[in-house]
């Protein structure tokens, strides 16, 4: 509530008259079964300042808010945001603080200097309002300096109930090859760690090795860091552009029990991958992939598991796809095997239908889907097979659903979204929310008839992308931070990121805020993006892999 009360009162002074009268207001209100939540929120635009503000309900009030602008060169924000704390010998994971406070980031020559000091929070994020809860006290500096034009120094630390502080030398002796090499504390556990990084048009190498605590986690707050490497970590991808690729990745990764405090046994993992695809000019598509994981925990047996992937995709006059894949994974002593046939039939340039046949288990099930892209409306329709774990008037085991995405433009800049989505007891839950823009009367000139024009600098950089599971399936609702804009993907797994300047972004994977129920890990993901205009931009590419 505090946080809510501060942030309106920041935003009610930019707003005051002779701060920065040019002002876009988006309003964003809606509700989601799903969550049992409702609420909104209000976002302000102005020519040298955003803030928003959202309140909410779920069981109880639920409050948020951010205010950022510049001050006398300096970036000040006040409120919730989402900290990227990225490490320059990060190989694979992406990492991120939930944080409530205070920040201050200046930008100078070949510097960068951030502070932060508050809390770190639980967040609770959806498309219609944001809300957080302070928790444990916390303080950030960050600095970053050119030492020469291909030497940086970076210094990451952190202050809390423990410490955490990395020093680390990045060299890029050539714009596709980067090597770092740094060391120091994280929640006081001990860490050094070197990586090398080479981009070239035939191939992409990450490599490293890290030396890790049992302790070690960059946040230094209990279950805050996720999952970080340790030991050897290594990704190799020979490609040859419009045919194919072939990829091979070896992980070790660590990650702390919920109760890492009292006992400081961690979970470990090493996941072996290899994929590969290749493309002919007439149209076909083949893929494959293997993974083979083994996770240990301290005075708990080891656990194994694996799985196999093959498909191809045909495209037949333009007009038709033929996709058919399958699936074998292996879980302990449990195998399953699927396999799957899919036609999509594109009726025009925003008209498409599939079907889909899927056999496992000695069972067979088809479902049905379509979609209508437009510029006044978009809907997806689809009906799938789930599986109902939870008996609920006779409903148990697989049953076929229908499952709804829509969007619908309205009149002035407003618009309407719809999904839903079925949950464990077989029930089908909505999430719906509308978005409208106001614009305040600096930008009427009826109201300033002597005035000069005012203006509001809309960002024209955005940062696109796609989210699959290992499968290549498209995943609704995923939460991505870009740099400090946080988006959802649609029905096809598409996001976009509006960016305010042409410089790289750091990408995370907010797992822990997607929409629908389910737990994810990333299995790939860019550490950073490059924002262009919108008829440049070439999206990202996102694997994520459900683990519950």
């Amino acid at each position: 509530m505090r946080a809510a009360a501060l942030s309106a009162l920041c935003l009610t002074c930019l707003a005051a008259p002779g701060t920065a009268v040019a002002q876009v207001y988006e309003i964003t209100a809606g509700a989601s079964s799903l969550y049992d939540a409702r609420g909104g929120s209000v976002r302000l635009y102005g020519a040298n300042y955003q803030a928003r503000i959202d309140a909410g309900y779920q069981d109880r009030p639920l409050f948020g808010g951010h205010l950022q602008g510049m001050v006398h060169g300096f970036l000040v924000g006040v409120g919730d945001e989402n900290i990227p704390f990225p490490l320059p010998t990060d190989l694979f994971n992406s990492t991120y603080l939930i944080a409530r406070g205070v920040s201050v980031e200046r930008k100078r020559g070949g510097s960068r200097a951030y502070l932060f000091a508050g809390a770190t929070s639980q967040r609770f994020v959806l498309p219609f309002f944001s809300a957080a809860r302070a928790e444990t006290p916390a303080g950030l500096f960050f600095y970053e300096r050119d030492l020469k034009p291909t030497l940086k120094l970076l210094s990451q630390n952190m202050i809390s109930r423990r410490q955490t502080s990395i020093q680390t030398l990045q060299w890029s002796p050539a714009s596709d090859t980067t090597i770092a090499a740094g060391g120091g504390a994280g929640n006081n556990g001990y860490y050094a760690a070197a990586s090398l990084s080479m981009d070239r048009r035939w191939m992409a190498l990450r490599a490293g090795y890290t030396f890790a605590g049992q302790r070690f986690g960059r946040i230094p707050v209990p279950g805050a860091s996720g999952a970080e490497s340790e030991k050897d970590n290594v990704l190799l991808r020979l490609q040859r552009r419009g045919r194919g690729q072939v990829t091979f990745s070896r992980q070790n990764l660590l990650t702390q029990i919920d109760n890492f405090a009292t006992a400081p046994a961690n979970l470990r993992a090493r996941l072996h991958g290899i994929s590969g695809s290749l493309s002919t000019s007439s149209g076909l598509q083949v893929h494959a992939s293997l993974f083979d994981s083994l996770s240990s925990r301290a005075g708990a047996p080891a656990w194994h598991g694996r799985g196999v992937t093959a498909g191809a995709t045909a495209s037949v006059a333009r007009f038709l796809t033929i996709q058919a894949d399958a699936f074998e994974s292996h879980a302990g002593q449990q195998v399953t095997r699927i396999g799957m046939g899919t036609l999509r039939e594109r009726l025009g340039s925003k008209v498409t239908l599939s079907q889909t046949l899927t056999r496992t288990s000695g069972t067979t099930t088809v479902s049905y889907g379509g979609e209508i892209r437009g510029n006044l409306f978009s809907v997806a329709i689809g009906s799938q097979m789930v599986f109902v774990p939870f008996a609920m008037a006779g409903r148990a085991g697989f049953q076929q659903v229908l499952q709804v995405s829509a969007r619908i433009r309205l009149p002035h800049d407003a618009s309407l979204n719809l999904s839903t989505y079925v949950d464990a007891l077989g029930r089908t839950k909505q999430t719906a929310y509308g978005t409208a823009y106001a614009y305040g009367t600096a930008l009427d000139p009826a109201a300033h008839p002597h005035a000069p024009a005012a203006h509001v600098r809309f960002e024209k950089y955005v940062v696109t992308g796609r989210v699959v599971d290992e499968d290549g399936k498209a995943v609704e609702g995923a939460a991505i931070q870009v740099g400090e804009d946080v988006v959802f993907t649609d029905s096809d797994g598409a996001f976009t990121s509006s960016q305010r300047r042409l410089q790289p972004v750091v990408v995370s994977v907010l797992v822990d805020q997607f929409m629908f129920d389910g737990r994810y890990e990333v299995s790939s993901a860019p550490a950073k993006a490059d924002p262009d205009v919108t008829a440049r931009a070439t999206p990202i590419s996102i694997v994520v892999r459900r683990v519950q």
